[in-house]
């Protein structure tokens, strides 16, 4: 791995490593990165609290969130503790537009 070279500017404000200098800390050149061009992010992996969401199948193999009447997502700890309302209500919207 390279490394930097340490600045030689007596007083300088101008990088990190120096600023943190003046405090008096002592910052080894090999923590500073020598490489930022090309640089990309990870592949973000979706937040775990995702899985806890309910979802709805639709045909075609869609899944679609279930909402609370306040429009926030329900997670399956509330739709465990209402599930039959929960259950009763999708299934008349579900058959409300067919006569």
């Amino acid at each position: 791995m390279a490394s930097r070279p340490l600045c030689q500017i007596p007083d300088c404000d101008k990088h990190y490593a120096c600023r943190l200098r003046n405090k008096g800390l002592q910052v080894s050149p090999r923590a500073m990165t020598t490489r930022t061009l090309n640089w990309r992010p990870t592949k973000s992996v979706p937040p775990k609290s995702n899985g806890e969401l309910v979802y709805q199948d639709r045909p075609g193999g869609t899944k679609m969130p279930v909402f609370n009447p306040d429009g926030t997502q329900l997670y399956k700890r509330d739709y465990v503790a209402d599930k039959r309302r929960i259950d009763n209500t999708i299934r008349q919207i579900r058959n409300s537009g067919n006569p």
